[in-house]
């Protein structure tokens, strides 16, 4: 469970890394990508959605993917922290937000209201996601969606089994149990993102710069010079493409979620 002094950290480190999460945030990019090709199957191009609501707008990478092939009248953005907003707001190219500043769990949206609530690598850091689920189904218009990503248990997998630093997170089918009370769960499908780096220093620093573990390991007060040397060791033997090879794999492991609320 997230306390509020971490969900602090999280909005800190995320908030550090927002002029630099582009630049990194490759596989990032990839499954906003993928997001929006999935709205694109049951929600066709030429649709005006009339109020959409973002969870975890953070840069803005989503929403400009979404804005790139759909007609918004109205976008809601969220996020914990508001440079957030004042970061997109500055990168938007005119377009006009509302935003709301805040824990997506803890706050109150408008009942039946939106007709697309999307997030993209948010959710895993919910404390209770069956519930939130619960709390958005209701602020969804009748025959309205969810669209989301979170990430499979072994997401990381490469670096969690050297420093032991990871989330809780739930498998496809566990999701989709949560879900069936309130939606028409379309689809729920896992993927693998295959990152490939020039030696470990550089998944650090990939980690530093996208804010995506958030977590201390990727903070330089977390390694003393022997422990940081025993990781570069110890990713290089475990970690690197072919025996020859001195690149190093970091594998992602997003999960696509799609649901409809009934009419």
């Amino acid at each position: 469970m997230e306390s509020a002094d971490s969900r602090l950290f999280i909005a800190e480190r995320f908030r550090r890394a927002l002029p630099t999460y582009e630049k990194y945030a490759v596989a990032q990019q990839k499954i906003s990508n993928r997001l929006i090709s999935l709205a694109e199957k049951y929600l066709p191009t030429e649709t005006e959605l009339e109020q959409v609501l973002e969870i975890g707008c953070g840069s803005g990478m989503l929403t400009r993917a979404l804005l790139n092939h759909y007609s918004v009248y109205r976008y809601t953005l969220n996020d914990l922290y508001p440079e957030a907003f004042e970061y997109l707001q500055s990168n938007s190219g005119g377009v006009s937000f509302e935003f709301i500043c805040g824990d997506a769990e803890q706050l109150s949206f408008e009942k039946s209201h939106y007709d697309l609530v999307i997030s993209a690598s948010t959710i895993q850091w919910f404390k209770d996601l069956s519930s939130f689920f619960s709390q958005i189904a209701s602020a969804i218009k009748p025959g309205g969606y969810l669209l989301l990503s979170t990430f499979a248990p072994d997401n990381l997998c490469e670096l969690n089994s050297l420093i032991g630093q990871k989330l809780h997170y739930h498998n496809c089918n566990e999701l989709s149990r949560m879900l069936t009370s309130h939606y028409e769960v379309l689809e729920v499908l896992q993927e693998e993102i295959v990152l490939h780096f020039a030696n470990p220093m550089e998944v650090l620093k990939h980690l530093k710069y996208t804010g995506v573990t958030a977590t201390e390991s990727a903070t330089p007060n977390y390694w003393t010079p022997k422990s940081l040397k025993q990781f570069i060791q110890d990713y290089k033997t475990r970690y690197s493409e072919t025996a020859n090879s001195k690149k190093v794999r970091l594998t992602y492991k997003p999960i696509y979620i799609v649901a409809r609320k009934p009419l």
